[in-house]
C-alpha cells in the first residue's frame, strides 16, 4: 500500500526576510513540487526498518527501534526529543547525508505528535520514503520546507489509511515541519516556510502575519500575472553562522535593546510603531560586539539566537528593516 504526497516551495512575495520579527509577508507557492511515496508493509525482522530514497541523494536505511523505544518513555518535550534524534544521527556508526535528518526528522515530529493514538504504527510496519524533488536546492526557495511537509503528508495520509485517529490538521504540519528542521537538523528557521508550502497555492498570495501563523485568505493574481524566481547562483544556508542566522539574532538583540529604552516588552519586533524605532534609532548601536550585549542581557527573547560574544552584530539596521518593511 503506497500514499503519494505532495508540497511547493515558495516565493517571497514581499517581506519575508523579516517572518521572525512578527511581520506580515505574502508568499507565493512554487510550481514546482516535492514529491514523497510513502509504502507501508507488515515487519518483515525483529526490528522495523525504514527506507529513505531520493533521487537525489541515494538510499538510506535506519531502524526504527530507538525511535518507538524513546516513543514508550514518556516522550519529553519536542525541542528535547529533537535534538535527541539529531544526536542519535550524528552518533551512528555511518553518519547519513544532511538531507536524512530532514526527512527522519520529520517522521519523528509526527511520531511524537501522535504518539498517544498511534498504537503499533512504527514499530509494527516496514516504511519505504521515496523522495522526489524538483525545489531547486539551496535558492532559497524552501526546498527543506517541501521535503517536510510533503513527508508528514504522505506519512499522515499512510496513517489514516491504519486506522490512526487526531492526526494534525494541515496548520499543524507547519509547526510539526519547523519544529523538525529547527531541532532535528538544527536550522532556526521562522515558521514562514512550512506555512508557504503547507498552506499555500501556485498562483495565489498567501499572507501570513507572522506571530506566528496568522493566515488571511489566499488572493489570486489578476489574470496574465506570473511570479518568477531567478536565481542568483548565490547558495542559501540556514545552518551555522549564516546571514540569516546573524540578521535574526541581530533583531531579537535589537528587541530587547528597544524595551529597555521604551519600558514596554513586546512579543515581536515589529509590535513597535515604525516612528518610535525610526526615533530611537540613534540610540541604539551601529554594531554591537555579542560579548558587549552580555554584559547588559543574559540572552534574547529566542531559543534558535544564540549570541557568539566574538561576532559583531548590525543592531540598528536590524531593528529598522524589519518595522519599515513591515509598515511598507
Amino acid at each position: 500500500m503506497s500514499f503519494d504526497k505532495c508540497a511547493p516551495g515558495r516565493l517571497d512575495f514581499m517581506g519575508g526576510v523579516g517572518d521572525y520579527s512578527g511581520g506580515l509577508v505574502l508568499q507565493v507557492a512554487t510550481h514546482v513540487q516535492t514529491v514523497v511515496s510513502c509504502a507501508i508493509n507488515p515487519r518483515k525482522g525483529l526490528q522495523s526498518m525504514l527506507t529513505l530514497a531520493s533521487a537525489s541523494f541515494g538510499t538510506s536505511t535506519l531502524n526504527l527501534d530507538w525511535l518507538v523505544s524513546a516513543l514508550g518513555e514518556s516522550p519529553s518535550s519536542a525541542p528535547e526529543f529533537l535534538t535527541a534524534i539529531r544526536g542519535w544521527l550524528d552518533g551512528l556508526p555511518e553518519k547519513p547525508g544532511k538531507w536524512v535528518y530532514y526527512v527522519f526528522g520529520s517522521l519523528a515530529s509526527l511520531a511524537l505528535e501522535c504518539h498517544s493514538t498511534s498504537g503499533d504504527f512504527f514499530s509494527a510496519n516496514d516504511i519505504t520514503l521515496t523522495i522526489s524533488s524538483k525545489v531547486p536546492l539551496g535558492q532559497g526557495v524552501s526546498s527543506s520546507a517541501s521535503i517536510e511537509v510533503a513527508t508528514i503528508r504522505a506519512l499522515r495520509a499512510a496513517m489514516e489509511g491504519k486506522g490512526v485517529t487526531c492526526l494534525p490538521s494541515d496548520l499543524r504540519v507547519s509547526h510539526l515541519a519547523q519544529k523538525a528542521e529547527n531541532h532535528a537538523v538544527g536550522a532556526p528557521c521562522g515558521l514562514m516556510d512550512q506555512l508557504a508550502s503547507s498552506l499555500g497555492s501556485a498562483g495565489k498570495i498567501l499572507p501570513i502575519l507572522c506571530r506566528p501563523d496568522c493566515v488571511e485568505s489566499l488572493v489570486a493574481l489578476p489574470t496574465g500575472i506570473l511570479v518568477v524566481g531567478w536565481p542568483s547562483g548565490v547558495e542559501h544556508s540556514l545552518q551555522g553562522i549564516s546571514p540569516y542566522s546573524l540578521a535574526r539574532t541581530s533583531s531579537f538583540m535589537a528587541k530587547k535593546l528597544l524595551e529597555g529604552l521604551t519600558g514596554r516588552k513586546v512579543a515581536h519586533l515589529t509590535e513597535f510603531a515604525p516612528s518610535t524605532v525610526l526615533e530611537l534609532a540613534v540610540s541604539l548601536p551601529e554594531k554591537l560586539f555579542g560579548a558587549d550585549f552580555l554584559k547588559l542581557h543574559d540572552s534574547v527573547d529566542d531559543a534558535l539566537s544564540l549570541i557568539d560574544p566574538g561576532v559583531e552584530y548590525g543592531i540598528r539596521a536590524a531593528a529598522l528593516f524589519p518595522v519599515q518593511e513591515n509598515f511598507r
